[in-house]
C-alpha cells in the first residue's frame, strides 16, 4: 500500500447523494442537517456549490413569477375596460328592462352570463394562439437552449390557463355590471350618454362586492405567485395604486378646474370636458395610470435584470487554478509560467487551514448553538490567508480600515460581513484561531464584503502576515492563461513542479457566460412580449373612452364645428389624461420596480431617467393617437348617422 493514512494525515471524507424524483432536496437537507452527529461536517447542496450560475438562474425564476403576476393583473384591467365598453353599449337594453319589471339580480344574472361567455371564447382563442406560437418557438430558439424542444398540447396547464381566464372575466366585470344594473329606467327619457352613479341605498352591496373582490383577487394573485409573500406584495401595490391614483387623479382634476380659462375656445371645451358632471374622469386616469404603471414596471425589471446578468458576465474570472504550490516553489513556478505566458495575469495567495477558537474570549465549546447549522459552520474548518498589500479584487471595506506596509507589522484581522455576523465580532473584537494547535489571536481592524461570484480565491479571515508568522502554509495560484497557450502551460509548470495540481475552469467559464447571454435573450423576449401585450391593453383602455363623446362630437357638427376643431378638442381631452396618468403612473412604477427587486428578486435596483423620460413621451403621444384614431368614425360620419347609431 501507500500509506497515505498514518499519523499526521489529513483525510477528508465525500459522499454523494442522488436524490429519487418528487423527493424534496430542501427538506432532505434539513433532515441530515438536523441528524448529523458530526458537528463539524459539511453539507452541501447543488444550488450551494453553483452560486454565481445558480443565483442568475434563481433571480430569473422569481423575475417569471412576478411577469406573470403582472400580466394576469393587466389582463383583468384589460377586462374590466372592455366589459364597461361592452355595458356601455347595452345601457339602454338595461334601462328597458328595468322598464318591463326585470330585477337587479335577473338583468345582472343575463349580462354576467354573457360576459362570462365572451370570457370563455376569449380564453379558448388565447389557448390556441399560445398553442400555435409555442409551435413555432423551437425552430427560433435553436441555439438559445442547449435542449431539444417538442410542440406538444399539455392539457393541466391549458386547463389552467381556461379556468383562470374564466376566474379573472368574473372577477374584473363584476364591478362594472353592479354600476350598470342600477341603471334608472328614467334613462330612456332623458337620454343620458353616460353611466349613472349608483344610488346610497346600494352602498352596502357595493363594500360586500369590494370585499369579495378583494379576497378573490388575493387567492387569484396568490395562485399565479407561487409565493405568500410575493401574492401579498403585489396585491398591496395594486390596493395603494389603485388609492394613490384616484385621490392624486381627483386632485389634479380640483386644481384643473381652477385655473384661469384658456384663451383658445377649443382647448377650454377640451379641458371643461373632463370634469364634466359623470365625466368619470377619475376612472379612466386611474385605469389608464394603473396600466401605465405595470407596463413600466416590467421596462425597468427587465433592464435591472439585463444590467445584472451583464454584471455576471464582466466577472472575467481567471481560467487556471494550480494548488499545492508550496512556499520555497514560488519563484520556480513563476519561472515555469513566464517561460510560456508571460502576460499571463496571475495572482498567489498562500492558504492557512484553521478553526475557530474563540472571540473576546467567548470560546467555542462555550458556545450556545441556535441550530445545528450555526453550529457546524463555527466549527467548520476555515481557510485563512495573510497579506501586506492592497485590498483583494472584489473586496469592499465596509467597516474600518485596510491597513497599509507600516500598520500591516502589528497582527490584525480583517473579517467578511456575514461572518463578523455569525461570529458576532466587531471593530476591536479580539479573533482566536486554532492552526493546528496553535492559538493565533489578532484585533479586528476591518469589517469587509466580498463578492462571492468572481470564481476566484475569496476568504472569510485575512490576517497581516505578523499575526500568522511562522504557521504552516501552502500557495494556490490564479492564472487568466491566453487563449491557445493553455496546454503549454500546464505541461510546463507540472513538469517543473509534480507536486503541483493544475485545474482548468474554462469549459465552466464558458458555460457560465454562455448561460448568461442566453437569459438576457430570455429576458428580452419576455419582456418584449409582456410590454407589446400591455400595450395593447393600454391602447384598448384609451379607445374605451371614445363612446362617452359620441353624442357631443355629432352636435358639436351638427352646429358648424369642423372636423379639425373636433380634433383638436380629443387631442387636448387625451392629452389631459395622458399626461396625467403617466405623471402619476411613471411615479409608482418607480416604487413598484424596487419592491420587485429588492424584496422579490432580491437583486440591485437602479433609477433609469432616461428611459422614464422616454416613456412618459410615448404614454402621451400613444394616448393622443389612439384616442383620436378610435374617434375616427365619429369624426368622418355624418352626424345623423351617429345620433341614430346611439339611439
Amino acid at each position: 500500500t501507500a500509506k497515505l493514512i498514518r499519523v499526521g494525515s489529513k483525510v477528508n471524507h465525500k459522499t454523494l447523494i442522488r436524490l429519487p424524483d418528487g423527493v424534496s432536496l430542501e427538506k432532505t437537507v434539513e433532515t441530515l442537517d438536523s441528524g448529523l452527529n458530526n458537528k463539524t461536517a459539511t453539507i452541501r447542496s447543488y444550488k450551494a456549490m453553483q452560486s454565481s450560475l445558480n443565483s442568475s438562474i434563481q433571480q430569473m425564476s422569481r423575475y417569471l413569477n412576478c411577469i406573470g403576476v403582472i400580466a394576469l393583473l393587466l389582463g383583468g384591467i384589460g377586462v374590466a375596460m372592455i366589459v364597461r365598453i361592452f355595458l356601455a353599449q347595452k345601457i339602454n337594453s338595461i334601462a328597458t328592462l328595468n322598464c318591463m319589471g326585470a330585477s337587479s339580480k335577473t338583468v345582472f344574472a343575463i349580462y354576467l352570463s354573457q360576459s362570462i361567455m365572451l370570457g370563455l371564447i376569449g380564453s379558448i382563442l388565447g389557448i390556441a394562439l399560445g398553442y400555435t406560437v409555442q409551435s413555432f418557438l423551437p425552430p427560433l430558439l435553436e441555439g438559445l437552449l442547449d435542449i431539444h424542444l417538442e410542440s406538444e398540447f399539455y392539457f393541466v396547464p391549458a386547463l389552467q390557463a381556461l379556468l383562470l381566464g374564466l376566474l379573472t372575466t368574473l372577477l374584473f366585470s363584476t364591478w362594472p355590471l353592479l354600476r350598470a344594473i342600477k341603471t334608472r329606467p328614467l334613462r330612456l327619457f332623458r337620454n343620458i350618454a353616460e353611466d349613472e352613479s349608483p344610488s346610497r341605498e346600494f352602498k352596502k352591496e357595493r363594500w360586500l362586492v369590494g370585499c369579495i373582490f378583494s379576497l378573490s383577487l388575493l387567492g387569484i394573485l396568490f395562485w399565479q405567485a407561487g409565493s405568500l409573500k410575493r401574492g401579498l406584495v403585489f396585491f398591496g401595490a395594486l390596493a395603494i395604486s389603485m388609492s394613490l391614483l384616484a385621490g392624486i387623479s381627483k386632485v389634479i382634476l380640483f386644481l384643473l378646474r381652477k385655473l384661469p380659462p384658456s384663451s383658445s375656445v377649443f382647448r377650454r371645451y377640451g379641458i371643461a370636458n373632463i370634469h364634466r358632471p359623470n365625466s368619470q374622469a377619475a376612472s379612466i386616469i386611474t385605469a389608464l395610470g394603473m396600466g401605465i404603471m405595470l407596463v413600466l414596471t416590467i421596462r425597468l425589471v427587465q433592464l435591472d435584470m439585463v444590467a445584472l446578468l451583464e454584471d455576471n458576465a464582466k466577472v472575467n474570472p481567471p481560467n487556471y487554478f494550480f494548488i499545492d504550490i508550496q512556499p520555497d516553489q514560488k519563484t520556480q513556478f513563476i519561472e515555469a509560467l513566464d517561460s510560456q505566458a508571460p502576460e499571463a495575469k496571475r495572482t498567489i495567495t498562500p492558504l492557512v487551514r484553521s478553526r475557530f477558537q474563540a472571540v473576546d474570549g467567548r470560546d467555542v465549546d462555550q458556545w450556545e448553538f441556535h441550530s445545528s447549522r450555526e453550529e457546524r459552520w463555527i466549527r467548520r474548518e476555515f481557510v485563512l490567508t495573510y497579506t501586506k498589500g492592497l485590498l483583494p479584487m472584489d473586496n469592499e471595506v465596509l467597516k474600518g480600515t485596510w491597513w497599509n506596509q507600516e500598520s500591516a507589522k502589528k497582527p490584525q484581522v480583517s473579517l467578511e460581513e456575514d461572518a463578523a455576523l455569525r461570529l458576532d465580532a466587531r471593530l476591536g473584537s479580539v479573533l482566536t484561531m486554532d492552526i493546528q494547535g496553535v492559538k493565533v489571536s489578532a484585533p479586528v481592524t476591518s469589517i469587509r464584503r466580498v463578492d462571492w461570484r468572481n470564481m476566484r480565491t475569496n476568504f472569510y479571515m485575512i490576517f497581516t502576515p505578523s499575526a500568522l508568522d511562522g504557521v504552516p502554509a501552502s500557495l494556490v495560484a490564479t492564472v487568466h492563461v491566453p487563449v491557445g497557450k493553455e496546454l503549454s502551460v500546464q505541461h510546463a509548470i507540472v513538469d517543473a513542479l509534480p507536486n503541483v495540481t493544475a485545474l482548468s475552469i474554462q469549459d465552466i467559464v464558458e458555460t457560465v457566460e454562455s448561460v448568461i447571454r442566453k437569459l438576457i435573450t430570455l429576458v428580452d423576449f419576455i419582456s418584449a412580449f409582456s410590454i407589446l401585450t400591455g400595450l395593447f391593453i393600454l391602447s384598448g383602455s384609451v379607445a374605451s373612452t371614445k363612446y362617452r363623446r359620441l353624442r357631443e362630437s355629432a352636435i358639436l357638427k351638427t352646429l358648424g364645428a369642423k372636423r379639425s376643431q373636433i380634433v383638436f378638442i380629443l387631442g387636448v381631452e387625451y392629452a389631459t389624461f395622458g399626461f396625467i396618468a403617466a405623471f402619476i403612473g411613471i411615479g409608482l412604477s418607480q416604487t413598484l420596480s424596487w419592491v420587485v427587486m429588492k424584496y422579490l428578486i432580491h437583486a440591485p435596483w437602479n433609477v433609469h431617467l432616461a428611459h422614464l423620460a422616454i416613456a412618459f413621451i410615448e404614454v402621451l403621444a400613444l394616448t393622443i393617437l389612439v384616442g383620436i384614431l378610435s374617434s375616427i368614425d365619429v369624426i368622418k360620419n355624418k352626424p345623423l348617422y351617429t345620433l341614430r347609431q346611439l339611439d
